[in-house]
């Protein structure tokens, strides 16, 4: 199936492909739609969909965490001694410079998922 998929995008051609499976059609597609209600709600190639999306990340320090509140892009941290955890949204650059003087000794970026997109239109519509 994957290789069939694969051989298609290689010659150029355009499939539709609809799946609630998101792993499944993160893994084989460019581009994807989001309906809800009947209406288009997002159209976009799937890694500028998910570069807008935040991203986990657990670090851990040889001495105490630095101080990344304020730094662009950086949320929800929380730091006890020398573990951080935080969310990470946009251009890494910004967070790098911060904890480029610390001594990292684990550092793990969660990717952001298609399936974490899909749920935050469904979760803006229960929202409104």
């Amino acid at each position: 199936f994957y290789a069939v998929l694969d051989g298609l995008r290689r010659e150029g051609r355009t499939v539709f492909f609809s799946s609630h499976v998101l792993s499944e059609v993160e893994r084989v597609c460019d581009r994807v739609a989001i309906i809800r209600s009947g209406r288009l709600v997002a159209l976009s190639d799937i890694e500028v969909l998910l570069d807008r999306r935040r991203r986990h990340v657990e670090m851990r320090f040889a001495g105490d965490a630095p101080a990344l509140e304020g730094v662009p892009g950086v949320s929800d941290v929380v730091a006890q001694g020398g573990s951080l955890s935080c969310q990470l949204e946009g251009d890494v650059g910004p967070f790098l410079a911060a904890i480029a003087h610390a001594q990292v000794r684990d550092l793990t970026i969660e990717p952001a998922r298609l399936e974490e997109a899909f749920l935050e239109y469904y979760e803006d519509a229960a929202a409104a």
